[in-house]
């Protein structure tokens, strides 16, 4: 049993890879399975080899969420409709599809770091907390500790500072409306929108199944002054394209606190 915040945990087991009859960790490469079909562009974390792994089957149709631990440290935050179909059907059972842009990339950047890990004699244990409420208890314990392995958008917000050079390179993203005024004046709503658009759909070509756009990140990332209004009212007039749930939201409704979670599949 672990406790984090004031959540008990459950431990489940530790995570061990299938071996062939030698012992040796089985290694398999499913995106050569798709090279020639359908998808021809791997995702950041679609490449090289991958293993199997699975959790007992008595987990199918509980929801909650789950942390992963290397060697006793927190590195893994995540939530589950159902627990061992997470596991069984996608962290430990990679199809060909999740390697290439358009699949789901969680599911190979985790196999990965499981499989890395134990290659170097590290273990690799997954603990459990039942709950119905899991999208706040996955928001509390994420915002709390800050797991390696997850990642949101504002994480510029929570103290990542950007050098000059990551500076050029994201305005250089930016769509023409926006890169064109941000050294002139505030973006529009529209433009924002544009923005927070563009980065909804990188997020999807990646795999993702969710991104977390905090208003702060938006508003420094675009060089605004003090024009949070702006931004919050773009968050929130996107809610006729994309699916969101409010993570966060300051007392009086426009803030540099104000955080949606876009769901993207």
């Amino acid at each position: 049993m672990k406790k984090l915040l004031n959540y008990e945990f459950e431990y489940i087991q530790d995570l061990k890879p299938a071996l062939d009859k030698f012992g040796r960790i089985i290694e398999y490469s499913p995106q050569e399975n798709y090279m020639k079909k359908d998808f021809t562009v791997l995702n950041k974390y679609g490449s090289g080899t991958f293993c199997k792994f699975s959790i007992d089957s008595k987990w199918f149709g509980i929801s909650g969420v789950y942390a992963f631990f290397v060697d006793d440290t927190l590195v893994y935050i995540g939530q589950a409709v159902d627990f061992a179909q997470r596991f069984n059907m996608g962290y430990g059972n990679i199809s060909p599809k999740n390697c290439f842009v358009g699949g789901q990339s969680t599911n190979c950047k985790i196999n990965k770091m499981v499989l890395n890990s134990v290659k170097l004699g590290k273990v690799v244990s997954v603990y459990f907390y039942t709950t119905k409420d899991y999208n706040v208890v996955e928001r509390n314990l994420i915002m709390h500790y800050k797991p390696p392995y997850n990642s949101a958008l504002n994480s510029d917000y929570e103290g990542v500072s950007m050098d000059k050079e990551k500076s050029r390179t994201e305005s250089s993203q930016l769509p023409k409306s926006v890169g064109s005024l941000t050294r002139l004046k505030n973006p529009s709503v529209i433009d924002v929108r544009k923005f927070i658009q563009n980065e909804i759909e990188r997020a999807k070509e990646q795999g993702d199944e969710d991104i977390e756009i905090c208003s702060g990140a938006i508003h420094k990332r675009l060089n605004m002054v003090n024009a949070m209004p702006t931004v919050c009212s773009a968050m929130r007039t996107l809610d006729g394209e994309y699916k969101y749930e409010v993570i966060e939201e300051p007392p009086k409704g426009n803030g540099s606190r104000l955080i949606f979670k876009y769901i993207l599949w």
